[in-house]
């Protein structure tokens, strides 16, 4: 469905010149990756009006001019529509603690439909994302001697990241603060599931909005919901852009993944529906009741396709 721009699809009625194509490859890559689709008009409803036919010698042309003016390495390809060709142009997301940028120096950014340059506090930001603490370091004695007391009183406790973002308001139980070990061990209140974490990935505790609300641990790394199963498990990778914060960390699927295939059984034999969907639809489909699924590697299934990619979800409930 060509109806939304976003972050991560802007779409073109004429075909853009190289240096545009470069600076959309930097705003769409500084916010996790998309693709720039050209032969299609702004204006809604979204209709294909063509471009002028490319040879392969133009495609080269457009990958080295964006690859010299930004270091971005894109895949661009002509797509037949009924209606004519169109170029659709793949740009990778950033690494974390790294930032895109054109050889002029502009730090752009998509927000909503916009493309702008980036503030010095979202540069500097970003370039934190790299300076982790020692892995070993414990917290400083204060936030110490507040998980010891937390767990002496087995206090409810909230934790954040998690994902998927939509169990954010889980509790969990404080079980065991083992300075020893260098483990503050937490149990899932619904199922009893306990969750062993670093203690030097517990970075902060704030204390609720009132005495009755639980505290909220903020780690280094982030909770994850493991599909198959059906259970919870802390992994160092901290999200960096905001569809890793809402979604999670993505791996490159397709039709014929046989994990996928594996994953997906395994869930539909427990009485789940199960595909891939648009991305640009999951916050309704989970808003139903849906869940996007996770494997063991605490990744989801992602798989290209156009415009937008699609992930692999279930849905327990009748549908």
């Amino acid at each position: 469905m060509l109806d939304r721009e976003g972050e991560h699809v802007e779409f073109k009625r004429s075909l853009c010149t190289n240096a545009v194509i470069g600076e959309y490859a930097v705003g769409i890559g500084n916010e996790g990756g998309g693709w720039l689709l050209m032969g299609i008009t702004d204006d809604e409803p979204r209709r294909v009006v063509a471009i002028k036919s490319l040879e392969e010698s133009d495609i080269q042309q457009i990958r080295r001019s964006v690859f010299d003016s930004t270091n971005i390495r894109i895949e661009a390809e002509v797509v037949a529509m009924p209606e004519g060709m169109l170029l659709a142009v793949k740009i990778p997301g950033r690494l974390p603690g790294q930032l895109f940028h054109t050889k002029d120096g502009k730090f752009l950014m998509r927000v909503g439909e916009d493309l702008r340059g980036m503030t010095q506090v979202e540069i500097a930001s970003i370039l934190r994302e790299s300076a982790a603490p020692a892995s070993n370091a414990l917290p400083n004695a204060a936030l110490t001697s507040k998980l010891e007391e937390l767990a002496k009183e087995h206090a409810v406790v909230r934790l954040n990241p998690v994902v998927p973002a939509t169990r954010s308001f889980d509790r969990f139980n404080v079980q065991e603060c083992n300075i020893t070990s260098g483990s503050l061990v937490v149990k899932k209140q619904s199922s009893m599931q306990s969750i062993h974490i670093p203690l030097s990935r517990v970075m902060e505790a704030f204390s609720g909005a009132t005495p009755a609300d639980p505290h909220t641990l903020v780690l280094r790394g982030r909770l994850q919901w493991l599909t198959p199963e059906e259970r919870w498990k802390f992994f160092p990778e901290e999200p960096a852009t905001q569809e890793e914060r809402t979604l999670g960390f993505a791996k490159q699927s397709s039709d014929y993944d046989d994990r996928a295939r594996t994953v997906g059984g395994l869930m539909t034999s427990k009485g789940a529906h199960v595909g891939f969907i648009n991305q640009n639809r999951l916050a309704e489909y989970v808003g139903k009741g849906g869940e996007i699924i996770y494997d063991s590697d605490g990744l989801y299934f992602k798989k290209d396709d156009l415009p937008y990619p699609q992930v692999l979800v279930m849905n327990r409930g009748k549908q």
